[in-house]
């Protein structure tokens, strides 16, 4: 029997595929990220663990937006604290946008959804970077920043 040769567009179905958050709302990442650079370039005595506990803290936040439960304190401290409330604040600008009608990415999606997977990312590459040492992400994406 012949080997049946697909066409690419036969191979690009996939209804429930969802491209990663990096194409979809690479604008979100990068206000994050700019956010957290920040925090950086101020106080050069953080580490990537000081930006991963700020950023489990934003997950369990934005989760419990996404979910309509009332947020409770970050019970965050120093430059952990200062990092989460910044990353909030470029995010609540974004939410203001959407209310007053603007058409950002994550208007269609429901923007908490989007932040907690914009979360979720940001922490895989804290992960992958570690091996660069204890600033390894800061090293690395302040340099796109």
């Amino acid at each position: 029997m012949p080997i049946r040769i697909l066409k690419s567009s036969t191979l690009n179905f996939m209804p429930n595929f969802v491209p990663p958050i990096e194409e979809r709302h690479e604008d979100v990442l990068q206000n994050m990220e700019a956010a957290i650079v920040a925090v950086y370039r101020e106080n050069r005595e953080i580490f990537d663990i000081d930006v991963m506990r700020a950023v489990e803290a934003l997950l369990a936040h934005y989760r419990r937006a996404d979910a309509n439960i009332p947020a409770k304190p970050l019970g965050l401290s120093g430059a952990r604290e200062t990092i989460a409330l910044r990353v909030i604040a470029v995010l609540d600008e974004r939410l203001a946008a959407i209310a007053e009608g603007t058409n950002l990415s994550e208007a269609a999606e429901g923007p908490y959804e989007v932040y907690v997977r914009a979360c979720r990312r940001i922490l895989k590459s804290i992960e992958t970077w570690k091996v660069k040492g204890r600033r390894g992400y800061l090293d690395y994406v302040s340099q796109f920043v």
